[in-house]
């Protein structure tokens, strides 16, 4: 699995995402009360993120779609090290 730095821990306040380009996919990569969370490309509303291409909902928490628990994002590994972030794909 490759790992993709994903920048310092204390860049991230709560709130902000940032987009992480993996080799060929892109990883949405969230701070939500000083819990670091990923998915892949998303933008985010409020409790949820909406799928740019497609208008879908899914709740950044859990990654399941608003309207159907059988479609749910795909998480990305994440590791946190020395202060940085790195995600596996």
């Amino acid at each position: 699995m490759a790992e993709y730095m994903a920048g310092k821990v204390d860049d991230y306040a709560d709130g902000d995402r940032k987009v992480v380009v993996c080799g060929d996919a892109e990883v949405g990569v969230f701070q939500i009360s000083d819990k670091t969370t990923r998915t892949q490309q998303y933008d985010e509303a409020e409790s949820h993120i909406v799928c740019p291409w497609h208008g879908y909902e899914f709740s950044i928490k859990t990654g399941f779609h608003q309207g159907n628990s059988r479609v749910r994002l795909r998480k990305a590994e994440l590791t946190i090290r020395d202060g940085e972030i790195y995600v596996s794909v």
